[in-house]
């Protein structure tokens, strides 16, 4: 179960394509920002001891710090969050902690802390001309590259997320130099996401948004490029090192043999994340938190675990979700319509379909390259 807990509403970038609030980049709130409460983060395992993932003997929680930028409440805080949650589950393999941050704030006992606390692997995300430090993306990019070379020579493992905005999410020359870029930094792991059409995102929507038939346009050549590239690593000897992850795609052609889907891209949320918001609040994930009030499901300082859990708001999107699709699709159950903050509505249902059958038919054919490259991870 993915838990995200919301440090900081407050970051100090002003990307363009930002779903968050507006407080990102504001003077007062970086020197300032609200923090998440120990107390909250308390009443939330509280909360999280009535799931079957807790219940569980196979169940695990991930406890993702996120934001905002999670760094700016100071890594003592992160690390007497990780500490308290240490003592509220005594069990240690029933947990792992994830730091999601921009990376513009790292310093030499940021090391210690992503090894001691993160099992020495972070997450950050890149995205060309639109990450923004001051108004400048040159200005994050210099910061950004050195903080990456300085964890990478550190030994630190470093995901990167890449968001599906722009020519970035239109030109597959566009992502393969980014790839290219991020390889030469010594980075494997890369996340690719959708643009959500919320936040600063909005005022950017004529050069940023990519519509949902172009976005299977664009995903249909990339699976081809990343199967290609898959074949020709196994071939060459397939050594774990040397692979390019590109998630969810990787995972999405290994599950699609099972028919299930993967990940944001299918809408795989409701029903096993939830995100805790800096009051308290609890959401079904960070997208939510930052979408308004009204999809909260309860506050752990003020509602009982039943009554978050079996708040209608929740059951009705679970359920909701389930059967979401498109009517008469044979491939609804990889897909759900995508992310219910923003589910997709192509136009050409056939270039979606194309997709999907691509992914099922690569799935089966080459299902032994593919279990090769996730071998550690399933």
């Amino acid at each position: 179960m993915l838990i995200y807990l919301i440090m900081t509403h407050a970051c100090n970038l002003n990307c363009l394509h930002c779903y968050a609030a507006s407080v990102n980049g504001d003077r007062e709130s970086v020197r300032k920002p609200e923090v998440l409460p120990i107390e909250a983060v308390e009443a939330f395992i509280e909360v999280l001891k009535q799931t079957d993932a807790y219940r569980e003997e196979q169940g695990k929680f991930a406890f993702i710090f996120h934001g905002g930028e999670p760094l700016l409440v100071g890594e003592d805080r992160i690390i007497q969050v990780c500490e308290a949650i240490k003592k509220k589950v005594p069990c240690h393999g029933k947990f792992e902690f994830q730091l999601q941050t921009n990376l513009t704030l790292v310093k030499d006992s940021t090391v210690d802390l992503i090894e001691n606390y993160f099992d020495g692997f972070v997450g950050t995300s890149f995205d060309p001309g639109i990450r923004q430090l001051g108004g400048s993306y040159l200005k994050f990019k210099f910061i950004w590259e050195r903080n990456v070379r300085f964890l990478v020579e550190r030994g630190v493992h470093i995901t990167v997320n890449v968001t599906l905005a722009g020519e970035t999410g239109r030109c597959i020359k566009r992502f393969h130099s980014i790839v290219t870029y991020l390889k030469s930094l010594g980075i494997n792991n890369i996340h690719i996401e959708r643009f959500l059409l919320q936040g600063r995102g909005v005022l950017h929507k004529d050069r940023l948004y990519v519509s949902d038939d172009d976005y299977f346009i664009f995903m249909h050549t990339l699976l081809d490029w990343y199967m290609d590239y898959l074949i020709r690593w196994y071939r060459k000897g397939s050594k774990k090192e040397e692979a390019l992850f590109i998630n969810p795609l990787d995972q999405m052609l290994y599950l699609a043999k099972f028919n299930k889907g993967a990940s944001c891209f299918a809408g795989d949320c409701m029903g096993n994340t939830l995100a805790l918001d800096c009051n308290g609040d609890v959401y079904s994930c960070p997208a939510f938190v930052f979408s308004g009030k009204e999809f909260s499901f309860g506050n752990v300082f003020r509602d009982s675990a039943e009554d978050i859990f079996f708040n209608p708001k929740r059951l009705q999107s679970i359920t909701e979700q389930v059967f979401s699709g498109c009517e008469g699709c044979d491939y609804s159950h990889l897909c759900h319509r995508g992310c219910p903050r923003q589910p997709l509505t192509v136009a050409n249902r056939v270039i979606c379909q194309r997709f999907f059958e691509k992914l099922v038919n690569y799935s089966e054919k080459y299902g032994h390259i593919i279990k090769r490259l996730l071998e550690d991870n399933l």
